[in-house]
């Protein structure tokens, strides 16, 4: 029976089964079989010679070398432009190899490279406004094998960190400046434009002859332990599910897609919907996960942590009903049908054995029902109803598993 993507959201509990997917935390540019990655300058890209594999050679007289992705009318790779301030830090790299720099009369000389970020939406009175750092030098002396070179900076400060120099503007002595009122965060909150070059802001050149590789243009990100959360709230709830349904079937890199496909698909909802709840801290048991809270159950799945609502006649949140997802679930609907039985039989034996005092916060140390809560993990799911009262919390609900097949 084939399932269209059509999804309607009522008042039913649903539990799916998705291996969470991290984002991807670095964007590079190799010019692989001579592709220009979507990069453009004063570089033959060929599809040999790299670090390894294809790379962008500079191999001509130049005033500077110069590569160059956004520029207008040019093609763009997304990867390097947009909003850099969501991220508490940013690595940018590139590897280089000089061959051969010389000037008018054979000489090797040395030239500078560094990374430049335009935000073009913002003019000062003497050019377009952006930021540049200077990474390292080009020259026989200096990068005669690949070299990596790099720089880490936080995109969210408002000063020019060390080593970045600001332009769009000059000072009184006529030295590249940010235009007044503009800070390094506002550039990085937009980059249109992303240059890897020789041309220093405020410095002029005369021509050199360059024989000079440059491969691996990155950018790294830190990776989002909970991609998930699309709003940013800390949680991964209806808002973040409404937004994942807002760019369903889109495929214009969408934050949505966590596979990454490339589109917004059925795979990118179950796996929204299998890390459903509070991002997850990293754990090993229940106890790692005890937020100090009576009215809560302290539950470790998949090393996240989930501390869900009880409710009680003293605590708030009550939901009538929670499902958790869990990992293990049968392959198949005869051992899913094995699991729902073996999960009835024992759920009844326990509950009749059951003494009041015997239920324990924490998943780990569960005493009501713990071959429940082991039979739930391999059936996929953990279903909190209210089902019972235990005298050592007042009010409660005790665990009980339930499997939901789609």
């Amino acid at each position: 029976m084939k399932m269209k993507e059509a999804f309607a959201i009522t008042g039913v509990t649903m539990c799916v089964l998705a291996t969470p997917a991290f984002s991807q935390s670095t964007t590079v540019a190799g010019f692989d079989d001579g592709s220009n990655d979507g990069f453009s300058g004063n570089a033959f890209f060929e599809a040999a010679g790299g670090n390894p594999g294809g790379h962008a050679h500079h191999d001509a007289a130049l005033f500077f070398n110069e590569l160059r992705t956004g520029a207008p009318g040019e093609p763009a790779n997304a990867g390097f432009l947009g909003d850099y301030s969501p991220f508490g830090e940013v690595t940018l790299s590139v590897d280089v190899k000089t061959e051969s720099l010389t000037n008018f009369f054979g000489d090797e000389i040395a030239r500078s490279i560094g990374f430049k970020l335009w935000n073009r939406n913002i003019q000062g009175p003497d050019s377009d406004a952006g930021v540049f750092f200077e990474a390292g030098i080009l020259g026989v002396d200096f990068t005669p094998d690949w070299t990596t070179l790099s720089v880490t900076f936080d995109p969210t400060s408002s000063d020019l960190p060390p080593g970045w120099i600001g332009f769009g503007d000059v000072n009184e002595f006529f030295e590249p400046v940010l235009p007044a009122g503009v800070t390094f965060a506002d550039i990085l909150a937009n980059v249109t434009q992303f240059d890897v070059t020789g041309a220093v802001p405020g410095f002029l050149f005369t021509d050199a002859f360059f024989d000079v590789r440059v491969d691996n243009i990155a950018v790294t990100l830190p990776e989002d332990d909970c991609p998930w959360d699309l709003d940013g709230d800390g949680n991964v709830f209806v808002a973040d599910l409404l937004l994942l349904l807002a760019d369903f079937r889109t495929c214009d890199g969408s934050p949505a897609d966590f596979d990454g496909d490339g589109c917004v698909t059925v795979a990118d909802l179950l796996t929204l919907l299998a890390n459903f709840g509070p991002c997850a801290a990293e754990c090993n048991s229940g106890a790692d996960c005890d937020d100090g809270n009576p009215c809560t159950i302290d539950l470790c799945i998949g090393h996240g942590c989930r501390n869900i609502p009880i409710g009680g006649p003293n605590c708030d949140g009550y939901s009538d009903r929670l499902i958790m997802p869990v990992e293990g679930a049968p392959t198949s609907l005869g051992s899913a049908a094995a699991h729902r039985s073996s999960i009835s039989r024992t759920a009844n034996r326990r509950r009749s054995r059951a003494k009041p005092g015997s239920f324990s916060r924490h998943a780990s140390n569960l005493r009501f029902a713990p071959a429940t809560v082991r039979a739930a993990r391999g059936s996929g799911c953990i279903d909190l109803g209210r089902t019972a009262r235990s005298a050592s919390i007042g009010t409660s609900r005790a665990l009980k598993a339930l499997l939901v097949v789609f």
